[in-house]
């Protein structure tokens, strides 16, 4: 086996990256050598030879065959050149020939040897290539090969067709339309660029490839690609002949001086070369771009200077030309944000040249003024900045129209320079342009510097921000009363002394007014302008409260805002709160307590009032006066509202209840819901928003309630924040909910509950109603267009829907959750059904009935305005599939002009079928009508409604049927049902979901009907019944009262047979003598037999009637514990002999139908079983194993006898058969081997569950001897898997578990066949695995140990015993080599140190004379860290106990039993002695009796490490407190909890101390113990 790479060689490739590695660039792979072949041979022939030996196909044989004896030489090729055409031209157009690559290399070769001779049927190849094209636009390959010929033909025939290359081109040009695809046109257009080099005269050749763009515009974009291939190169630089061609193709632009020259299709020449500069940007780098640069530059140069010169009449064309090269420029400066810009330091001095000479025409201007903002704006931090300012400076010196110049200002307003370079010559701009009589500049300019305020101070978003608000400086530097201020306060002086506002028209210019006045400088009159602004305020405030004016609410609103905003700039000292008293803000937010416009009025207000310390502002008594206003806020659906509301209550001053602790850092319940609502709604922030919601319970908020009417904030919050969208909080939200219904009155939590239930279903109502009565597209109002005139009416209108938020809050989901939190809490909504009920009919009569029309009772079948239009609507789009079609299949063609022109008439075609067709539905239509709706409704409907549900409709019958479960959940939670409301109608609505039947999905559905149900005093069994999956997928009923019933509709999903409606009832035939064997069984069951299925022989013995009923039913529906459940029924379905035999018959009839040969070997098969049930019991088991094993491989045969399974079930058990004496059936419910893997500790006791035979040990007069009852054979299975479970340890079971769940991931990984035994490869290829992981040679040993344990386990042959998996892991051992023990020893210095530390590291004096103790007791007893702590915080059975440890009278020495080891599994515990040592910080005993002084009473078998709280020392935390003392004291190394016994036994043998002392005080039962010792 060769040398494994690293990664896979061959990829999957899409055919995008196929197409990408095609290569027909053929100058590099033509050698350049000599390789003429001699006279007597020729390209072709030698050709001919290579493909003779690796192309055999029939294809290539027959044209070879044809040729074969003509090609000899080169006289021979000549002479008989037409039969070798006529050869080549037949069997290039055979379909789906193999041999076309072939046939491509010798067409190639043919020219090449003919030369002149062959250039008269250029054109008919060229033809047939085009015709392959057609037909294997698809295939990359064969794409690659046509076009590598087509270049090999244009590179050795050059010379004869650049003579021709105009009528070449003519031919070639098909390629390059814009409807091919876009590799076509590329390949097309490298393939005829080389032929383009060789041109002598390009500027004819350009001159006529431009004039064909009048004719055929759609190849103007292939056009710009061969000119691109033309210059392109390799490594991102350009081909030689750049310098030559590229200032051509620039003069082909436009006319620059006077004299002769050919008038093109300017634009269409423009696209073409723009197509070049794109695809020469994608292609170079800035290292290579300085020579296009440069003579792009040089052009622009040139033209400029033609323009400045030349005479007036040709100024015109010469700046179109002008024009043109500018946007060329443009394109490379913008693109990638100027990457390929390679000396901007030149193209800036050639745009400042232009900037500085005569103003150009207003379109050239306009563009380059655009040009030096890309040139800024991508490479402000490269050029000088006196270069900058030069650019700069020059742009506001021009005389180019106001708007030109701010689209300039526009595009450099975010970068950095903008303040300090562009803003000093910008204002002074902006007040020459406000000093003139223009009025439309005068808008220009104000909008430009209302645009440049809102962008660099933007207004706060809420109350927080206002602490860092500051004013954007714009300083005119003028007193008189001109320009900027002066039209400010002039638009303010006219709005305020008005009452309301005239018109819309008025608003934009009072918003931008307001905008710009605190930025502005200077104020002409502070006082008076405040005093404007604040008149605004008050008498738009009079004009919303009056709802007087026409004009929209929402902007009249946002003039308030901008109008406080502008006096909080203004205010110095809290003058604003005399400006605006208290009581309009409070008056307005009664008004308008939703609005978030006003919700971030009061919210700044507020909070500058809260700032400034307003205490009469901020008030107890103003925020009861506000909170009576905004508490239904707080269950808002919008999170913006939320968070306005309570930003705004968090301002004010109250009372918290009086509390004993006196916490200063106690939080008030807004402040709590605040940061809650603030927190993101990510998954990494959402416990942090859990932990504020959790505070919000109902016994814990209630100290931080205020004092008054605030008891619902935290409900009416937690409420509001189900419509967050998240999932994770949705259910932590129902039991906090569920809190405050358990403590708050019940009166006042249901009223508040009840009203919220209320205004949901009418939401969801609505929502349903909006989306029936949805406008189709093109009927939707749109609004209307701006004019340039009204560019400050649009930012003023995006201004206003800053306000506006985006959420869409999911109804549906927000009152699913909320009857979902009712489920917590139903015995008081038992109590509060007269509010629930109506609602849930509500419910089911407008929302489910409409979502799902399959469920009403009744049905509008003639919606004749809606079905035609639905019906418009699937024409337009079956129209717009048809054209995407015909869109594909051109472009996946090239089409000739026939073939195109025949597209057009087929489609004409199939738009007038379908216009009759339409016609004829339209008929049967109204025929329909005027028969009254007779029609039957699947035929009318056919006709209507295309078949099938969209997605939008699986979704709201999806969420109608949750809404239906989670109503009927709830309702059977209540202990009453008869009480209930309207009971008479719950009723009536049950029993008509049992009637109803109708087919849905892909079976049919029915409800359960009365009599199939059996209702008793404690449980409810239904019959199971197959009913639509998205009705209900598990539904709740509690456990019932004596003598009453109340069944609600239970419905399951059913996905193996199909049910019929009432009328297709048919009863089942009765089974006769008369009839065949197998007649009375459902041909469902013969399917199975037939296809070799496993099945219960005890079915074939039942009734049709009885296999009738098992096949309907899959069990019952039961009540248990309060939930409904699906219980398969249990039967015995062993059977005796004589019944099997029966049996087995009726089953070889039926598989004889099929199946005839296999006669013989069935009636064998019948006989073996009827002997084995003569010699033993095991007989039932042997058909069983057997069968299951037949349906795994059905080719094996019934009359070969299974050895392993006689010698298992039959020879070992010689118990004849007794049909009276019990027998626990064995169920097979399984087929296959089962996997290994299972996710908990009782994984041995599973896989013994599959073990058939169960080796037994003793006598039974022994078992009796023992017990004077017998215990039965059950009881002897259970004891038996008990004691094999046990054979294990704790441990080894986990590592035996992840050993098996690693081997099952190996298989699944290489998709092998889980078997027993392991076939020996398989071993091997698992053990490479291991090994290529890193695993070490210990743990891969103890994995395989783990499948011999199964092996042996489940009787089967161990192959991990094999030489070959021996020798393997031998070499493992060897290759990973000897693992180093790296871990240090404590030793007695170290000990000392770390005991010192201890103080200092444990969080108490306790807890430091335990753990002293601890490191004490496990370093002189030489203690496993498992042998005294726990490994989690509860009790060990296996740890050191308080009654192990025994300190003598006197004090000499330390007894300690431990009870169960690493080395002492079954638990016969061990004793060891520790003396006393003479140094009192170290000893063991002092530390003990430490340590015993302080410890806890407790019980003598609790552990006898514990904490003050008496929970157990755990390994965690001994080894946690190891490592931080190690940190203390600074000490180097890898130590662990294992350390302690190195260290002692290092420090033992440094002593002296004999080997054996060491191994038995350590418990060492081998030599390991010298691995210890580190000396």
């Amino acid at each position: 086996m060769g040398k494994s790479k690293a990664e896979n060689t061959f990829k999957f490739q899409s055919f995008t990256e196929r197409i990408a590695g095609v290569n027909i660039d053929v100058i590099h792979k033509i050698r350049h050598h000599d390789d003429t072949p001699d006279e007597t041979s020729t390209y072709f022939c030698e050709a001919l030879q290579k493909w003779s030996e690796l192309n055999c196909t029939e294809h290539f044989t027959n044209f070879r065959k044809e040729i074969s004896d003509q090609v000899q030489t080169f006289a021979q090729l000549v002479h008989h050149k037409e039969e070798i055409i006529a050869a080549l031209k037949t069997h290039l157009a055979i379909p789906d020939s193999l041999a076309l690559g072939p046939l491509l290399n010798l067409l190639v070769q043919l020219a090449r040897d003919l030369q002149t001779d062959f250039y008269c049927y250029f054109h008919d190849f060229f033809d047939l290539l085009l015709n392959l094209l057609s037909k294997n636009a698809q295939d990359p390959e064969l794409l690659e090969q046509i076009f590598s010929a087509l270049s090999y033909i244009f590179k050795f025939l050059w010379r004869y067709l650049v003579r021709d290359i105009k009528d070449v081109y003519q031919y070639f040009s098909t390629l390059l339309r814009k409807n091919n695809r876009e590799y076509i046109v590329n390949f097309a257009a490298e393939s005829f660029a080389y032929l383009m080099r060789k041109v002598k005269n390009h500027g004819e050749l350009f001159d006529f490839l431009f004039l064909t763009l009048e004719e055929s515009p759609e190849t103007a974009e292939g056009v710009g690609r061969l000119l691109f291939e033309m210059v392109k190169g390799v490594q991102r630089q350009f081909h030689s002949c750049t310098q030559k061609t590229f200032p051509i193709v620039l003069k082909k632009l436009g006319e620059c001086q006077d004299g002769k020259y050919e008038q093109l299709p300017w634009d269409h020449v423009e696209s073409a070369v723009t197509e070049m500069f794109v695809s020469m940007a994608k292609h170079t780098d800035k290292e290579n771009s300085s020579e296009i640069w440069k003579i792009l530059i040089c052009g622009v140069d040139e033209v400029h200077k033609c323009w400045e010169k030349a005479a007036k009449k040709n100024k015109e064309k010469i700046s179109a030309y002008l024009l043109r090269l500018l946007r060329l420029m443009g394109l490379w400066i913008n693109y990638k944000g100027g990457k390929i810009i390679a000396e901007p330091e030149t193209v800036a001095q050639c745009l400042l040249s232009m900037l500085r000479g005569d103003n150009l025409p207003d379109a050239v201007g306009g563009q380059l003024l655009e040009d030096v903002s890309s040139l800024l704006v991508s490479c402000t931090t490269v050029l000088p900045v006196e270069t900058t300012v030069k650019l700069v400076t020059s742009v506001f010196k021009t005389k180019y129209p106001e708007s030109l110049v701010f689209s300039f200002t526009r595009a450099v307003l975010d970068l950095p320079i903008f303040e300090k370079d562009v803003l000093p010559s910008l204002l002074p701009y902006c007040h020459q342009v406000m000093c003139g009589r223009d009025q439309a500049s005068h808008q220009l300019t104000i909008h430009l510097l209302t645009h440049v305020t809102q962008q660099k101070a933007p207004p706060p978003t809420d109350g927080s921000e206002l602490a860092q608000l500051q004013a954007y400086m714009m300083d005119f530097g003028v007193t008189k009363k001109t320009g900027i201020p002066n039209h400010i306060m002039s638009v303010l002086k006219t709005v305020s002394a008005s009452d309301i506002v005239k018109g819309v028209g008025d608003l934009p210019d009072v918003w931008s007014a307001l905008v710009l006045l605190p930025h502005v400088r200077p104020i002409l009159d502070k006082k008076e302008a405040i005093q404007c602004v604040t008149s605004i305020f008050m008498n738009l405030l009079k004009s919303v409260s009056a709802d007087t004016n026409e004009i929209s609410k929402g902007e009249i609103l946002h003039i308030m805002y901008h109008c406080l905003l502008a006096l909080l700039y203004m205010q110095e000292d809290g003058e604003m709160f005399e400006w605006i008293p208290q009581a309009e803000v409070a008056s307005l937010l009664s008004h308008y307590p939703e609005n978030i416009t006003v919700l971030e009025m009061a919210d700044l207000y507020f909070t500058q009032a809260s700032l400034d310390g307003s205490t009469s502002v901020t008030s107890e008594e103003s925020l009861l006066q506000v909170y009576q206003s905004l508490e239904r806020n707080l269950t808002s659906p919008y999170s913006k509202v939320r968070m306005l509301t309570l930003r705004i209550l968090s301002q004010f001053s109250f009372r918290l209840p009086a509390q004993e602790d006196g916490d200063p850092n106690r939080l008030d319940v807004f402040r709590i819901c605040l940061e809650a609502e603030l927190v993101p709604l990510n998954v990494q922030d959402f416990r942090r928003k859990l932990l504020f919601l959790q505070k919000l319970q109902f016994d814990i908020v209630q100290k931080s309630i205020p004092v008054g009417p605030f008891t619902l904030v935290p409900l009416r919050y937690l409420i509001g924040a189900l419509h967050i969208n998240f999932k994770l909080l949705w259910e932590p939200l129902t039991k906090l909910i569920a809190s405050h219904a358990a403590g708050l009155d019940k009166t006042v939590f249901w009223e508040l509950y009840r009203q919220t239930l209320q205004d949901a279903a009418h939401k969801c109502e609505e929502a349903i109603y909006q989306t029936e009565n949805k406008h189709r597209p093109e009927e939707e109002e749109e609004d209307e267009p701006m004019e340039e005139d009204d560019s400050l009416k649009q930012l003023f209108v995006e201004s206003c829907r800053s306000h506006d938020t985006a959420e869409k809050p999911d109804e549906v989901n927000f009152r699913f959750y909320l009857w979902k939190s009712m489920h917590l809490f139903p015995q008081l909504c038992e109590k509060k059904n007269r509010d629930l009920v109506p609602l849930f009919f509500d419910f089911i009569s407008n929302e489910y009935y409409n979502v799902d029309l399959s469920a009403a009772p009744t049905q509008n079948i003639l919606k004749k305005e809606t079905q035609v239009s639905a019906e418009g609507e699937e024409e337009e789009e079956e129209e717009e599939v048809e054209e995407e079609e015909d869109e594909e299949e051109e472009g996946e063609h090239v089409l000739t002009r026939a073939e195109s022109k025949k597209k057009e008439e087929e489609k004409i075609e199939r738009k007038r079928k379908k216009s009759e067709s339409k016609s004829e539905m339209e008929e049967d239509i109204d025929e329909g009508h005027k028969k009254g709706g007779k029609q039957k409704k699947g035929r009318l409907r056919g006709k209507m409604v295309k078949p099938g549900k969209s997605d939008g409709s699986r979704l709201k019958s999806r969420a109608a049927t949750s809404g239906l479960l989670v109503h009927l959940e709830l309702f059977s939670k209540f202990t009453s049902p008869k009480s209930l409301y309207r009971e008479a109608e719950l009723r009536q609505l049950y029993e008509q979901r049992q009637r109803t039947s109708p087919a849905r999905g892909r079976g049919r559905r029915r409800t359960v009907q009365p009599d199939e149900a059996a209702t008793s005093s404690d449980t409810v069994n239904v019959s199971a019944s197959i009913m639509p999956t998205q009705m209900i997928e598990e539904s709740q009923q509690p456990p019932q009262q004596a003598g009453e019933s109340f069944n609600i509709p239970s419905i399951i999903e059913e996905s193996d047979f199909n049910l019929f409606d009432i009328s297709d009832y048919q009863p089942v035939q009765t089974v006769t003598t008369f009839d065949s064997l197998g007649g009375h069984i459902p041909l469902k069951l013969k399917q199975k037999i037939w296809e070799g299925k496993f099945i219960d022989l005890a079915l074939l013995l039942k009734s049709a009637i009885e296999l009738d009923n098992e096949i309907e039913s899959k069990g019952e529906l039961q009540i248990r514990d309060g939930k409904m459940c699906l219980v398969k029924q249990k039967t015995n379905s062993f059977l005796s002999i004589e019944k099997w035999t029966t049996a087995f018959i009726i089953f070889s009839s039926i598989m004889l139908e099929k199946y005839r040969t296999r006669a013989q070997e069935m009636l064998k098969y019948m006989r073996d079983i009827r002997i084995a049930a003569s010699k033993s019991s095991g007989w039932y088991k042997y058909d069983e194993q057997f069968r299951l094993r037949k349906a795994s491989d059905p080719h094996s045969s019934w009359g070969q006898i299974n050895t392993e399974l006689w010698l298992l079930f039959v020879n070992n058990n010689k118990t004849p058969f007794n049909p009276d004496q019990p027998h626990n059936a064995y169920n097979p419910t399984i087929k296959h081997q089962p996997r290994l893997n299972t996710p908990n500790n009782n994984y041995y006791c599973n896989l013994y569950n599959s073990v058939e035979k169960i080796p037994t040990a003793g006598t039974r007069r022994r078992s009796q001897a023992h017990s004077t009852s017998q215990p039965d054979l059950e009881c002897l299975v259970t004891e038996s898997k008990r004691l094999i479970q046990s054979s294990l340890s704790h441990n080894s079971k986990l590592a035996y578990s992840t050993a098996h769940k690693k081997y099952n991931f190996f298989l699944d990984l290489y998709n092998l066949p889980d078997i027993l035994p392991i076939p020996t490869d398989t071993l091997l290829k698992y053990i490479a695995y291991l090994s290529i992981q890193k695993y070490s040679a210990k743990t891969v040993e103890l994995y395989v140990r783990a499948l011999s344990f199964n092996h042996k386990l489940k009787a089967q042959h161990d192959t991990t015993k094999s030489f070959l998996v021996s020798k393997a892991i031998e070499g493992l051992k060897r290759s990973k080599g000897k693992t180093v023990d790296t871990r240090g020893p404590i030793t007695r210095p170290l000990l000392r140190q770390l005991i010192s530390s201890l103080p200092t590291v444990c969080s108490s004096q306790y807890e430091a004379t335990l753990f002293t103790a601890a490191f004490s007791l496990a370093y002189f007893g030489l203690l496993r860290v498992g042998e005294f702590t726990t490994t989690n915080k509860s009790p060990s059975t296996h740890c050191l106990k308080l009654q192990n440890v025994t300190v003598h009278s006197h004090q000499s020495n330390l007894r300690l039993t431990i009870p169960h080891s690493k080395t002492d599994q079954t638990g016969k515990s061990s004793t060891l002695i520790i003396s006393r040592e003479s140094e009192k910080a170290l000893c063991p005993i002092q530390a003990i009796l430490n340590y015993s002084n302080i410890r806890p009473h407790s019980a003598p078998t609790a552990p006898f490490f514990i904490h003050a709280d008496s929970k157990p020392l755990t390994r965690y935390q001994f080894n946690s407190v190891l490592q931080k003392a190690l940190s203390t004291i600074s000490h180097q190394g890898h130590f662990s909890t294992h350390s302690f016994r190195i260290g002692r036994a290092t420090d033992m043998a440094a002593q002296g101390v004999p080997d054996q002392i060491i191994k038995t005080s350590g418990r060492w039962r081998s030599q390991v113990f010298s691995s210890y010792v580190r000396l």
